[in-house]
Parts: C-alpha cells; sequence; structure tokens
C-alpha cells in the first residue's frame, strides 16, 4: 500500500466516475485511481497463499482476477488501474519471499555453524 500511495503523489489520475457519465453500482468518494488499492491487496494476498498453498492459490488467484475486473464494472477503475495494482500486488509478494527465503537461508546457515 505504501508504494500506491507514492505512486498517487507522483500520478494522480482521476476515477472514471469523475470524468465521464458513468452511474455508479456503489457509492465512491472522489480520489485517486491509479493504481488500484484493491486489486493490489487481492493480488498480494492471492500470491501469497499460491506460494504456499498452489492448488488454494490457483483458486484465491481466480477469485483476485473477479476483485480485478469487479472495480471496473462498478466504474472505480480503468482497466490500467488494476493491472498496475495486479503488478504491484504480485511483485511485492515475491520481493517478500525472496527476501524471507534469503533471511531464512542465512539463518539456517548460521545454525549449522554453531552446531559444528
Amino acid at each position: 500500500m505504501g508504494i500506491n500511495y507514492l505512486i498517487t503523489l507522483l500520478y494522480s489520475r482521476p476515477r472514471p466516475f469523475m470524468l465521464h457519465d458513468i452511474t455508479l453500482l456503489i457509492e465512491k468518494a472522489p480520489s485517486a485511481s491509479f493504481p488500484s488499492d484493491t486489486t493490489t491487496i487481492a493480488f498480494a494476498a492471492a500470491s501469497a497463499i499460491w506460494l504456499i498453498y498452489r492448488k488454494l492459490g490457483w483458486g484465491i488467484l481466480v477469485v483476485a482476477v473477479l476483485v480485478a475486473v469487479s472495480r471496473i464494472f462498478v466504474g472505480h477503475h480503468y482497466p490500467t488501474d488494476v493491472f498496475a495494482g495486479s503488478v504491484i500486488g504480485l511483485c511485492s509478494t515475491f520481493i517478500c519471499w525472496q527476501l524471507y527465503e534469503t533471511i531464512n537461508r542465512k539463518l539456517s546457515d548460521e545454525k549449522m555453524k554453531n552446531i559444528s
């Protein structure tokens, strides 16, 4: 979410309903549209689950895609907003996973050195 906040400081695009005559299905306060926070969270959570539980993760990733599509359908985001949100969510998870793996590996190596 911090990444999204920084992006909105640099690039603030109005939501579709603010610029176009759209009947909203769900009310939303006017704010920056790019990138989609909801989609970022959905993809970050789904990819984290996928890393640990592959079968369940695929199902949750489908739900994340449906969340992204719903954000466009209700008039809150443009397709590029949800695409960017999904990429940010996926990348954030995989970067955190790599950090976790690296730290875990170093701790294991350290533990093995202390044992010998």
